[in-house]
């Protein structure tokens, strides 16, 4: 049992590196989006806040469960 919790850590480990990779890509596109449009006159912040919760709370939630599968594995 040991090796399958170890492995299911190493998964959602690389599942939330691999989210937060996809959403700082995303975001360097939001900016550079943002920039091109002197128009829109709220802060950068502001357009952010739905990437926020569709990113932000899987990245949580994968590096709890490895946090949890690596206690089960040892």
């Amino acid at each position: 049992m040991k090796n399958k919790f170890k492995t299911a850590s190493v998964i959602t480990l690389i599942l939330s590196i691999s989210i937060i990779a996809v959403w700082v890509v995303q975001t360097m596109i939001a900016y550079q989006n943002y920039i091109k449009h002197p128009e829109l006159s709220a802060p950068f912040w502001a357009y952010q806040i739905p990437e926020v919760t569709a990113y932000g709370i899987p990245v949580i939630v994968g590096l709890i469960l490895t946090v949890m599968f690596k206690r089960k594995g040892k």
